[in-house]
């Protein structure tokens, strides 16, 4: 009897062991599950996270949006740069001398173009996307552009690549322009144009 009380008492003292041991381990299990769940819940969340659109034009200088047919196409990011007074003025001489910008949203060179206009003057001015994928391309009137951008009167050619306000104005009969009053100009992209 004696014996067989002891090994009683010896397994409740094994079971009140394990009892704990089983308790701590379960403490130290749930803290680990909960900590990994955490954190493959947060690294999902990461990879299926999309960036905002801003940070998307941002980074490409693009961004794309469906037509009304259901066909994914691309816009370039609006215009941030102020526009100067003569920068609008010229914008609105160069519409008056029917001058138009040949493009393509995806060209950092038409970009800068944009940017140096700002986006006051921007409106303004004549602009044909020659991208198949861009919003309202119009690629029949671009079959003999060599590059962009490309500034055309009609069917000739003004100047190709970047150009600066300065030039435009010069090359258009525009008088008066300043370069020096253009503020916040955005650097060069480097070339001057895409082909």
């Amino acid at each position: 009897q004696k014996s067989s009380r002891n090994l009683c008492l010896q397994g409740q003292n094994q079971s009140k062991e394990h009892g704990a041991m089983s308790s701590s381990l379960r403490r130290q299990f749930l803290t680990s599950l909960s900590t990994a769940t955490a954190l493959s819940f947060a690294t999902l969340q990461s990879v299926n996270a999309a960036p905002p659109i801003s940070i998307i034009a941002e980074e490409l200088g693009y961004f794309p949006v469906t037509n009304k047919e259901g066909k994914t196409v691309y816009i370039p990011k609006r215009v941030s740069r102020t526009s100067s007074d003569q920068a609008i003025a010229l914008a609105q001489h160069l519409k008056s001398q029917n001058m138009k910008m040949y493009g393509a949203f995806w060209c950092p060179h038409c970009a800068r173009q944009r940017e140096l206009f700002g986006k006051e003057a921007w409106s303004f001015v004549n602009y044909v996307e020659c991208a198949p994928q861009g919003f309202g391309a119009q690629v029949n009137m671009c079959r003999t552009i060599n590059g962009f951008p490309e500034w055309k009167v009609d069917t000739r050619t003004i100047a190709s690549g970047e150009v600066p306000l300065s030039v435009l104005a010069t090359l258009s009969g525009f008088t008066g322009f300043d370069e020096t009053l253009e503020k916040n100009v955005p650097p060069l992209v480097g070339g001057s144009a895409c082909k």
